[in-house]
């Protein structure tokens, strides 16, 4: 469930507000005007372009956002799937013995 504009917090919008502006710039045009061809191909330019999975899934929640609850065209986004995004730690190290060489 994606939450309304009223339940996001205050440093979310201009993260929000960048996601748009990306998504005008990559079509050249205004957002209101983007069709499901616009929007499946833009995660694949992204990915493209060497997003991060974590990334992606940030832009493709923000463009959830945007034209389910501001442009209220919920068909849009309705085939967009965010995914798990494979998280490493930055050691080989269990926890337990990283908290033992501390």
């Amino acid at each position: 469930m994606l939450p309304t504009p009223t339940h996001i917090f205050p440093t979310t919008t201009p993260l929000y507000l960048r996601i748009v502006r990306e998504i005008a710039r990559f079509l050249e045009r205004s957002p209101e005007t983007a069709t499901v061809e616009d929007l499946r191909r833009y995660p694949l330019h992204l990915v493209d372009h060497g997003t991060s999975p974590v990334s992606l899934n940030r832009t493709i929640t923000g463009l959830k956002l945007f034209f389910t609850v501001t442009l209220d065209q919920p068909e849009l986004m309705a085939q967009r799937n965010v995914r798990p995004a494979h998280r490493t730690r930055s050691f080989g190290l269990p926890w337990l013995a990283l908290y033992r060489l501390w």
